[in-house]
């Protein structure tokens, strides 16, 4: 993942897993290890609230209509 031109890109290799849950656990690796480093750089920051507010943006993005268009293909 990177910005380039003010907009988000994405690489995924789907064909990784068959099971949509293996997705579950590398996106909460993923935000596990975020938190984390937030917490390094900054030792007012607690991993652990750090990792809250993740999970928060993220059910509110899941759950709203989703303002951004998910646009790709499949190589």
């Amino acid at each position: 993942m990177w910005v380039a031109g003010g907009e988000q890109d994405v690489a995924v290799s789907v064909g990784m897993w068959e099971d949509a849950s293996s997705w579950g656990v590398l996106l909460a690796d993923l935000a596990r290890h975020i938190a984390d480093a937030h917490a390094q750089q900054d030792d007012q920051v607690d991993p652990e609230d750090f990792l809250e507010s993740i999970r928060s943006g993220m059910e509110t993005e899941l759950d709203g209509p989703g303002e951004d268009d998910i646009e790709g293909t499949v190589q």
